[in-house]
């Protein structure tokens, strides 16, 4: 059963309005911002969830857990902006991002780019729909330059990878969808979180992604809240030595 696809018309039709309102912002403990458009976008998602499977446990970044004690085996996995940055400043590189677990792996996931009119759907072994049409599987670039790197890991990139380009977009779906698409080679991010990566993960897996904790070790995922200390993602065409070469931006 495709539980998130049912619901993809809701979440778009519900949903996505959300974000042309004016938001209110303050600053979290983090030192990240959060807006009255993130909760309520989130609330709106955890209510269509509710509505439909009243059973399943949720995960999501804002806000004390009330969902995630439930002893289903299926656990959706919310991150309502992730970008808020971008999106408080008018930019096009944030997201709404919405997964489906059963156990330890994802089913289904799904995540919209609200500026750019895009959305991006995959259930495990279907490959991945770009506005609801197949997508084909993108040819990697040999000549393309660009590897994405996280706030943490950014600063050391700029002086470890002088041959390459290294990026920062402070967002992880967004980073991620640029390696999916061919834009990019490559993803790094440390010290992360399950809502931040595990939708477009298992989207970007569809098409042939590699998304690793290590060299060669495929990133296994449980539905929690804890942090995940390396997240790589990388292109087909990426060798073991430029492995090696990203993750050594994650060491001090």
């Amino acid at each position: 059963m495709t539980y998130l696809k049912s619901l993809q018309n809701q979440v778009e039709e519900r949903v996505l309005p959300l974000v042309t309102n004016s938001p209110t912002t303050w600053t979290k403990p983090d030192g990240t911002p959060v807006s009255s458009v993130d909760l309520a976008v989130q609330a709106e998602l955890i209510t269509m969830i509710t509505e439909h499977y009243r059973d399943h446990r949720i995960l999501y970044e804002e806000g004390e857990p009330q969902h995630s004690s439930k002893t289903s085996d299926f656990t959706w996995v919310i991150d309502p902006i992730d970008g808020t940055a971008n999106f408080l400043e008018g930019k096009k590189e944030y997201s709404i991002a919405i997964g489906l677990m059963k156990g330890n792996e994802f089913l289904e996931s799904l995540v919209l780019f609200p500026a750019s009119g895009e959305s991006f759907y995959a259930a495990t072994g279907e490959g991945v729909y770009r506005n609801w049409e197949k997508m084909p599987i993108p040819k990697p670039d040999p000549e393309e330059k660009e590897i994405i790197f996280c706030s943490r890991t950014y600063p050391r990139a700029q002086n470890r990878m002088v041959t390459y380009t290294p990026t920062f977009y402070r967002c992880a779906t967004y980073s991620l969808l640029r390696v999916l698409t061919g834009q990019a080679l490559a993803f790094l991010a440390a010290n992360t979180m399950l809502y931040d990566v595990g939708s477009i993960s298992h989207i970007a897996s569809e098409v042939g992604i590699e998304c690793l904790s290590g060299v060669n070790q495929t990133i296994q995922y449980r539905p929690t809240l804890e942090r995940i200390p390396i997240f790589l993602a990388v292109s087909p065409i990426v060798s073991q030595k430029l492995r090696y070469q990203i993750l050594n931006c994650a060491q001090t």
